[in-house]
């Protein structure tokens, strides 16, 4: 559906969240996205993981209307244990009967 089209503009939440900086682990060729947030009284910062994907990423641009990068297309083909399909069209129902 074009843009233009659209009732609702949803509000997203992007860029980084205060006290803390999105940083990434690298292993065994997967990069996982980290939160580490800065701490008072002299402590280190501690590292969490973060589940906020790219959104929180200030060097990403998100666009709702493209959807995420396929970021892990190559390591999940490369594992051998998947076959790609084409599925079928969206219909009304899976969207509770609303049209358009």
């Amino acid at each position: 559906m074009p843009r233009d089209e659209l009732e609702i503009t949803p509000d997203i939440t992007t860029g980084p969240l205060p006290a803390s900086k999105k940083v990434y682990v690298e292993q065994n060729g997967l990069r996982v996205g980290m939160r580490e947030i800065e701490l008072s009284g002299g402590e280190p910062s501690l590292r969490v993981y973060d589940a906020s994907g790219p959104y929180t990423d200030p060097n990403e641009t998100i666009d709702i209307y493209k959807g995420l990068k396929p970021i892990r297309n190559e390591w999940i083909a490369g594992r051998g244990d998947t076959e790609e399909y084409v599925g079928r069209a969206v219909k009304a129902f899976d969207n509770g009967y609303k049209e358009g």
